[in-house]
């Protein structure tokens, strides 16, 4: 959207400047240097999504599979666990999980530490690396804040084991 200003006296083409990008680096607000404790497990979480038809809303899936056809992802208590959230898609998804906070390992392949969100933008074609320490038992929701993307099933549910 815009505005077309005309100026008394003034002839020719309205000129817009550009509008700058911007672009959103986690590592602004983290010690660049990677997080000293090693994961006791790691779990790779790959958002895909596939067509559905014309006039229809993508299928959205972590791991090839759409909630709520999933088997909970199992936390085990008291253990540090790498999510590596790979995002080979073409949308950007804010990620969001319930319950417990992550600490920012690496975006983009930049490492990092001192980070701790529970939402995290994860851009289309990037991967982040995120650690967890599993401290809070009980059922755990992990899903695309993009209503649209949650509602065509990009949801998983983290459960204790």
């Amino acid at each position: 959207m815009g505005t077309v200003i005309e100026y008394a006296n003034r002839t020719g083409t309205p000129q817009a400047a550009p509008q700058p990008r911007l672009t959103w680096d986690y590592r602004a607000f983290s010690d660049q240097v990677p997080v000293l404790r090693k994961p006791d497990v790691t779990i790779p979480l790959v958002f895909t999504s596939r067509f559905k038809g014309h006039g229809a809303l993508d299928q959205w899936m972590i791991n090839g599979k759409s909630y709520p056809d999933v088997a909970p992802l199992l936390l085990q208590e008291g253990l540090r666990h790498r999510l590596v959230l790979d995002n080979p898609s073409m949308d950007d998804h804010p990620v969001h999980l319930h319950r417990h906070n992550f600490e920012l390992v690496s975006t983009r392949g930049a490492v990092m530490s001192g980070v701790h969100k529970d939402v995290v933008i994860v851009e289309a074609g990037t991967k982040v690396e995120v650690d967890l320490v599993a401290n809070n038992p009980g059922n755990t929701l992990f899903h695309c804040h993009q209503q649209d993307h949650m509602d065509s099933g990009f949801m998983a549910l983290f459960r204790y084991a």
